[in-house]
């Protein structure tokens, strides 16, 4: 397939050429013509063909990348592919959306088929970001899988689909892809972290919801009822003072008593909370 697309490439590029050489003689000829006020002279073939000559090469270079740049991207501009998909990175708005934008960067910029994005979760790669976007967001078949790597520590895979008719990359891509997986994985390491920030900050909004839900359960069960029975001791203390004083100062020691035990249910309430807090 690679010689199929290889001569796609040379026939492309020379049958261009041969028309452009053409027209550019026709063209030379004529305006010498023109110029010098003279048609059918063979010396005017001759300056049109040397002329042609000095610029053939490059204009067969010019027309060579151009086709190049239609077949398969940036691939011969690797450090304005990499320029340009870092700075792209650099200006996603929100960190859910980096890889998504360095999928679809890496798709445009080398003509693939499919690029996606898995990541280590819980030892096992999970799929995050695909290009063209798919639900369920799944792997792109017939793959190059590339390690993503952070501080030599694996973190995801980078998956690029070969292009349609070959079966592989060339050596100059591989290492341009290679490049490539090598910023993404500070990328990827940069969205783990916001996701394992957000799950932090999520279990501590939960646990705070049920410590909340805790304290509030404690303050009505158990403290609200021990200071609603201290109000009726003290009521039935103050009945029984005047006709009862026996009774009055057993109720009072009592209620003295309950109001020990609701303080050292405050005090514990507190330090519960202190602790929860560190």
């Amino acid at each position: 397939m690679r010689y199929i697309d290889l001569f796609i490439n040379r026939t492309a590029v020379y049958s261009t050429l041969t028309a452009v050489v053409i027209l550019l003689y026709i063209l030379v000829v004529g305006a010498l013509g023109v110029l010098f006020r003279s048609s059918g002279n063979w010396l005017l073939g001759i300056v049109a063909t040397g002329l042609i000559a000095i610029l053939f090469d490059p204009l067969r270079q010019w027309l060579q990348r151009r086709v190049n740049r239609l077949m398969y991207g940036q691939r011969d501009e690797p450090l304005a592919l990499l320029t340009r998909f870092g700075e792209r990175l650099e200006q996603a708005a929100e960190p859910e959306t980096i890889l998504p934008t360095a999928v679809q960067t890496i798709a445009h910029s080398l003509k693939l088929p499919t690029v996606a994005i898995t990541l280590e979760q819980d030892g096992q790669p999970q799929t995050v970001a695909t290009f063209p976007p798919t639900n369920p967001i799944t792997p792109p078949p017939h793959h190059l899988i590339i390690p993503l790597v952070y501080h030599s520590q694996a973190i995801g895979q980078l998956l690029v689909a070969y292009r349609e008719g070959e079966a592989s990359f060339n050596p100059r891509e591989m290492k341009l892809l290679q490049e490539i997986a090598r910023q993404t994985a500070v990328a990827a390491h940069t969205v783990r972290l916001h996701r394992e920030l957000r799950h932090t900050r999520q279990q501590l909004v939960t646990a705070q919801a049920e410590e909340r839900r805790r304290v509030s359960r404690a303050l009505g069960d158990g403290l609200g009822a021990q200071l609603a029975a201290l109000l009726i001791q003290a009521d039935s203390a103050r009945q029984a003072l005047p006709t009862n004083p026996d009774t009055a100062v057993t109720e009072i020691q009592s209620l003295k008593n309950g109001t020990q035990t609701a303080v050292q249910t405050v005090r514990a309430l507190v330090q519960s909370l202190e602790n929860g807090n560190r």
